[in-house]
């Protein structure tokens, strides 16, 4: 399901259609993605529509109407407030300032290497980092929420998030 809205972010099925569709109840549904993710499914899906957003506007022939479109979003207006909610600024703002090295939702030129990843103080950062616990166990915080996780589990850090 998760590849699915990541390959076709615009794609306008409900949670509860989502949910039948892996045969789990919806409320099941958002409780996985809270547990697994430290996000709800809304702002799960927000944060997808608004990654696919950032590849869109990286192109200047791309209006910002278009890539309201071609994301999912109903109104211009509700994408630029999500956006600069999320990032700080407008989408036109964050296109003009992409030359700027510190202009939030610039990606760096490499994901860090795993040395770096595996014991940082802080990853704020333009990739999503799927981590697998292998033994033991870890206690990482997402944003403002703390996740305990266990041996053969695994959790998602989205980008742009306070990590720790």
């Amino acid at each position: 399901m998760a590849r699915a809205l990541v390959k076709g972010p615009a794609s306008d099925r409900t949670a509860a259609q989502w949910a039948s569709s892996v045969q789990v109840g919806e409320r099941t549904l958002h409780r996985a993605f809270v547990v697994k993710t430290g996000l709800t499914f809304a702002a799960w899906r927000r944060e997808v529509l608004l990654d696919a957003a950032l590849t869109l506007l990286r192109d200047p022939g791309t209006s910002v109407s278009q890539v309201t479109a071609a994301v999912g979003f109903r109104t211009s207006t509700g994408f630029i407030w999500a956006f600069r909610t999320r990032f700080g600024l407008t989408p036109t703002a964050w296109r003009d300032g992409q030359d700027a090295a510190d202009a939030p939702g610039v990606l760096p030129s490499g994901p860090p290497g795993w040395s770096a990843a595996s014991a940082p103080p802080s990853l704020n950062h333009g990739f999503h980092l799927l981590l697998w616990v292998y033994r033991g166990s870890m206690r990482l915080t997402v944003g403002g929420r703390i996740l305990d996780v266990a041996k053969g589990e695994v959790a998602w850090m989205p980008a742009y998030r306070g990590h720790g």
